[in-house]
């Protein structure tokens, strides 16, 4: 594969999709800071990913590989590992076929590098949430400068901010450490998992000088809100809880947590993400949460049961509420 000079950086873009795959490559082209390589890896798409590919080599020094066989619709997190491991550049940046990065965002990752080299294994820009027509949609608070995995995953926990993979660049020599990617299903919530183990010895440092325009779409894996995907994701978080129920009860100088309070965290992360879709769920999604709180958590069976279709009313009163509202009008 070819390497372009001795560039420390690479930014690697796992393609899929075409329908703003432009949009993003454009965004990565217009950065003030070129010093990076750039890699396109179609994971035998249908789309023409080639053919968008091709508009950008005359303007942008770029590597293109197309995979014979669609992994990432079987194990995201292994389409990413394979992508990741046919680069060889000490610092990574893990993008998507559909976001879109400021353009002095590299330049902003370069200056920050350079006042903080060997302190951090992993930095983060800020982020803006964008529709499907590029609109700002809500835009994050900003990050601590400096955070470690343990008060990052408390937070997430609570829900009390987000996160994306798009946002991060990080170290290859700290990403061989911690074994690469968890593979959970659908790539449901190993960012969280990811971000909090490569950051238990070195915090996360935050660049806040730029901001990545992350896209929720409609099409992407956070939007869909279909059976199939809903139950992949309730098997990624039994998962992630197993996971965390590990992680946060190991001993370390830090705050130990009983039984009862991982129990209540983890339960009051699963339905907040539940209901982040905001729409009904359906039979087949109420039996399984109701099999899973079960399961998990010790539940007695109809507790999930219950918790669904309070949800699901609720959102009934609410389509009633407004429909008045638009006949008043």
């Amino acid at each position: 594969m070819k390497i372009v000079g001795n560039v420390p950086l690479a930014i690697i873009v796992p393609a899929f999709r075409t329908q703003y795959l432009e949009e993003a490559l454009e965004s990565i082209t217009n950065q003030t800071n070129q010093n990076f390589n750039l890699y396109v890896f179609d994971d035998a798409s249908d789309e023409p990913i080639g053919e968008i590919v091709e508009k950008f080599q005359a303007r942008q020094t770029l590597t293109y590989h197309r995979f014979a066989e669609n992994l990432g619709g079987q194990s995201l997190p292994r389409h990413w590992m394979r992508c990741v491991e046919r680069t060889t550049e000490p610092w990574i940046w893990l993008f998507s076929d559909d976001d879109v990065m400021e353009a002095h965002c590299v330049e902003a990752f370069f200056q920050e590098f350079e006042a903080t080299e060997d302190k951090y294994d992993l930095y983060r820009f800020n982020t803006r949430c964008i529709d499907n027509k590029s609109r700002i949609v809500s835009t994050n608070d900003p990050y601590p400068m400096e955070e470690w995995g343990r008060d990052f995953l408390m937070v997430r926990l609570l829900e009390e901010r987000g996160s994306t993979f798009q946002e991060l660049i990080f170290s290859r020599q700290a990403w061989k450490l911690i074994g690469g990617f968890p593979d959970y299903p659908l790539a449901w919530a190993v960012d969280d998992v990811f971000i909090s183990k490569m950051s238990e010895n070195k915090p996360i440092r935050s660049i806040r000088s730029a901001r990545i325009n992350w896209r929720l779409s409609g099409i992407n894996i956070t939007s869909v809100t279909t059976t199939s995907v809903f139950r992949r994701k309730i098997i990624a978080s039994g998962l992630f809880i197993e996971w965390v129920n590990q992680f946060l009860a190991e001993g370390t100088s830090r705050k130990k947590f009983t039984s009862k309070e991982l129990n209540a965290m983890t339960e009051a992360w699963f339905f907040r993400w539940l209901y982040f879709m905001r729409t009904r769920l359906g039979l087949t999604i109420c039996l399984q949460v109701d099999q899973f709180a079960s399961q998990v958590w010790g539940y007695p069976r109809g507790y999930g049961w219950i918790r669904c279709l309070v949800w699901n009313c609720r959102l009934i009163l609410e389509a009633i509420r407004r429909k008045i509202l638009r006949i008043q009008r």
